[in-house]
């Protein structure tokens, strides 16, 4: 459910104008509460363009300039059995003991009081901090950092097949196993020689990489505000574990990041003519347009 909450917010459709949103009138109401709350938020009911003959339940609420959303509110029946209307907060925040982790509902707080529904929003609703973005995506760099090993890893194992495949391969094995024995170790077959020479050249060549990537990553988030643009970082030692610890390195302008961390700033750059999610050995990934994994 946390995941669902918190999407990225480069592909939301905002709506433009809360009156005739296509929703309840019970809704349209609590996104106008909502924006009292936070005046600069926006709306979004997805990444598709809506039907204006279907009454939305939920919308996304999120500011802009950050990458992930903070949670929803809504207005219906959102109990799987039963109930009634109510105004509703949805925010990985929630852990409502109610009902059972993996349901839908255990993430959300449900009142008929519009009152205690902003209540909710302003306890419940708040945007992703540094370090919860950087552990959000962090499975996924995982995945990334992890393919350059996995991949010639996979080509070893091809290769070390193909060179001792049992049924097209055993007599010239064994015939090589007992000239390996009995003399100084020149291979009599010149293709399994070659195959032997590949194995082991694929097997340089991962240790060489291995030798040359760092799991150190910085994190990069960059909010583009109105009056500034801020990089937000935090940094892990390891990234290479499905559980790792990143530490909040702060905010930093153009200059400041410029003058404190030169290398990411290189590295931010290249990244910016990559696809979102393609890793690149040695500079790292981009996992939204805004946020970024820069190897350190």
């Amino acid at each position: 459910m946390r995941k669902e909450l918190q999407v990225p917010t480069d592909d939301l459709i905002p709506i433009t104008d809360i009156p005739t949103a296509p929703s309840a009138a019970h809704l349209r109401m609590f996104m106008g509460k909502v924006r009292e709350v936070y005046p600069r938020c926006q709306f979004s009911y997805g990444t598709k363009e809506v039907d204006d003959n279907h009454q939305h339940r939920t919308v996304f609420v999120y500011h802009d300039w950050k990458p992930l959303t903070m949670g929803q509110i809504g207005y219906g029946n959102f109990r799987n059995e039963g109930g009634e209307d109510n105004f509703m907060v949805a925010s990985p925040q929630i852990s409502n003991e109610k009902y059972a982790e993996y349901s839908n509902q255990y993430h959300m707080k449900m009142t008929k009081n519009h009152e205690v529904a902003i209540a909710n929003t302003k306890k419940f609703l708040r945007d992703i901090s540094t370090l919860q973005l950087s552990a959000h995506f962090h499975g996924d760099v995982r995945t990334h950092w992890s393919e350059t090993s996995s991949s010639l890893e996979a080509n070893i194992r091809k290769a070390y097949d193909d060179a001792f495949d049992f049924h097209k391969n055993k007599d010239t094995v064994i015939r090589e196993l007992e000239n390996l024995a009995n003399t100084g170790h020149e291979w009599i077959d010149p293709q399994f020689s070659e195959k032997i020479k590949n194995i082991l050249h694929l097997n340089d060549e991962k240790m060489e990489a291995a030798r040359e990537r760092s799991p150190k990553v910085i994190m990069v988030s960059v909010e583009s505000r109105p009056s500034k643009t801020l990089f937000n970082l935090a940094y892990t030692e390891d990234v290479s574990g499905w559980q790792c610890h990143w530490q909040d390195k702060g905010s930093f302008t153009e200059e400041t990041l410029q003058a404190n961390y030169p290398d990411v700033v290189g590295k931010l750059a290249m990244l910016q003519m990559c696809e979102v999610d393609q890793w690149v050995d040695g500079v790292g990934c981009k996992t939204t347009p805004t946020v970024h994994y820069v190897t350190a």
